[in-house]
């Protein structure tokens, strides 16, 4: 997209609105998570979030794709979610728990 483009785009879209709190020099992620808070990016265990793990193989004409399965819960419709590269499974362990 060009710049005119974007300008003209841009144009059309209504004002943002206020940040909340006055909009000091700290971005709205850093404001959510509280002041002096730091995120935690520690790694977690798959069993914190899943039931049971399993690695199925699956020959194909150049060898073998192993496959890691995550399973959670054994009532109600199942779910095949898959993520995207640079994920993993536990892009979706919040997702699995229950309340």
């Amino acid at each position: 997209m060009s710049a005119l483009e974007k300008s003209m785009h841009l144009g059309r879209l209504p004002s943002r609105p206020p940040v909340p709190g006055g909009g000091g020099s700290q971005s709205g992620a850093k404001m959510r998570m509280g002041p002096g808070r730091k995120r935690d990016f520690s790694p977690v265990s798959w069993s914190q979030y899943f039931e049971s793990m399993e690695d199925v193989e699956v020959e194909n004409e150049t060898g073998k794709d192993t496959f890691r399965v995550y399973k959670s819960g054994s009532e109600g419709p199942v779910l095949l979610l898959l993520h995207g590269g640079g994920h993993s499974a536990l892009s979706w362990a919040v997702f699995t728990v229950s309340n």
